[in-house]
């Protein structure tokens, strides 16, 4: 397969801060739930701490949402959706909250989209039973400036920092590879995803790999043991290198350990700057998939196990 870069545009480049009464690293405290909002210039997000006891998920989601539309009244507190945007209604799909908007949201600038994007992901996935978020823009699903929909988006997907470093976000597409429903060979997926100068690419990509796949995804598997760690991963001289936990080395019943290998391998190297993946298990590459499939060398990518 042709080696394919991700595309990726521009949507802003913005300080994502904490600011308000609740503890600064983001978690909820008990009844605590922070409301993200922008900050006065426009340029990041601050959160404002309410205390909430409705703990009913429709009824919860539905005060978060009214609190985002509603700033605390000081300077520094401006909602992130513009008071020309309306939400149109919201729906729960398995674990994701659907939320409608109507057609002025495509009227946002960029910047306000993308943090307008994160005021609400991130507020939302605090109530239980809301894993993730996706934007529907009347009732067609939200879609990026390249035509492609954006999806479900988690609140780890908007990386929050406590400085005042920039950071460039990004928005594009990774190619994975997951399991065929007999686990004998690969199936190519495509996934959004958005992107921060704080986390690499490989990283993002091994990610997903160990989270498995999305539930929209159909007809693969997962490929790699659930419980396995990522411990490093960066890519030197157009080699990535990629440390996992011991649970990596556990057979996976219905994969073969070289689809679960070539997973890993073929996602990393339809990136343009890898071209072989070395692995390694707790830092050492000693170790063993089988008999024959040993870690000790780097490992090109393999089209043959590609379904088409």
């Amino acid at each position: 397969m042709k080696k394919s870069a991700i595309s990726v545009l521009m949507f802003c480049c913005m300080a994502l801060f904490l600011f308000g009464c609740a503890a600064g690293d983001g978690e909820r405290q008990p009844n605590g739930y922070q409301i993200y909002y922008t900050n006065s210039e426009g340029t990041g997000l601050v959160s404002f701490t309410y205390s909430i006891e409705n703990q009913v998920t429709e009824e919860l989601v539905n005060e978060l949402l009214n609190l985002l539309g509603n700033a605390p009244d000081e300077p520094d507190y401006i909602c992130a959706k513009p008071d020309g945007v309306t939400v149109t209604g919201v729906q729960m799909s398995d674990d994701t909250l659907l939320v409608y908007f109507d057609e002025a949201y495509t009227q946002m600038n960029p910047t306000q989209e993308i943090l307008c994007r994160a005021a609400y992901v991130r507020t939302l996935t605090q109530a239980p039973g809301v894993d993730s978020v996706e934007f529907y823009v009347g009732d067609n699903p939200l879609k990026d400036s390249a035509g492609e929909e954006v999806g479900r988006m988690k609140s780890e997907d908007f990386i929050e920092n406590t400085s005042d470093e920039i950071n460039a976000y990004q928005s594009g597409q990774v190619t994975l590879y997951f399991a065929s429903k007999d686990g004998k060979s690969l199936v190519e997926v495509g996934a959004n995803v958005i992107l921060s100068a704080n986390s690499s690419t490989e990283k993002l990509i091994v990610e997903k790999l160990l989270a498995g796949p999305d539930s929209n995804m159909h007809g693969v598997n997962a490929t790699i043991p659930s419980n396995t760690k990522l411990l490093g991963v960066y890519t030197d001289e157009r080699i990535c290198y990629v440390n996992l936990s011991e649970d990596f080395l556990v057979p996976m019943p219905e994969v073969s350990e070289k689809v679960t290998l070539y997973s890993i391998v073929n996602s990393l190297c339809a990136l343009p700057t890898v071209d072989k993946v070395q692995i390694s298990v707790n830092g050492e590459v000693n170790k063993s998939l089988t008999d024959s499939l040993t870690l000790e060398t780097p490992f090109e990518e393999d089209q043959s196990l590609i379904s088409e």
